[in-house]
């Protein structure tokens, strides 16, 4: 009985992140549409995307309008996303 409950565990844990991963990559185009080749956000690090988006929407760096629309939820998909895209 126990096997079965954690595999069934499993199961949603992994099917929760491959949500996630289709929320980021959905959320993620309107970034992807300037941010490749040599701006690609791939790769940096979720935590990096995080802390520079906000860095965009204190004013700290300058970026075209319309971060300040990103739910906390968005951001995080995007980042994570964008962290695992290859």
């Amino acid at each position: 009985m126990r096997i079965l409950i954690v595999l069934l565990a499993l199961l949603l844990t992994f099917g929760a992140s491959a949500g996630e991963q289709d929320a980021g990559k959905a959320a993620s185009q309107s970034c992807l549409a300037c941010h490749k080749g040599p701006l690609s956000l791939k790769g940096r690090g979720s935590d990096t995307l995080v802390e520079q988006i906000k860095a965009i929407r204190a004013g700290d760096k300058k970026h075209p309008p319309g971060l300040d629309k990103l739910s906390e939820d968005d951001l995080e998909a995007i980042a994570a996303y964008l962290d695992s895209a290859e």
